[in-house]
């Protein structure tokens, strides 16, 4: 990944941080941008990465991980 490339993936984190603070930056998100980055542009990344997190993946990055288990 290029460095312009790392700065937008911390961008996109940082901000999916500050939006949903129940899950705040976790290792498993940034799996997620970094491929979605490879499709859309960076602000589409982040409103996906809500999406994915917040939707369809309900539950998974809780404090309790209940989904995961």
């Amino acid at each position: 990944m290029s460095e312009g490339g790392r700065l937008a993936l911390r961008r996109i984190l940082a901000a999916y941080a500050l939006h949903n603070p129940g899950v705040g930056y976790c290792q498993g998100t940034n799996y997620i941008a970094a491929v979605l980055m490879m499709f859309l542009s960076e602000e589409d990344t982040f409103y996906c990465l809500a999406a994915v997190v917040e939707e369809v993946m309900t539950g998974y990055y809780a404090l309790d991980m209940q989904a995961a288990q």
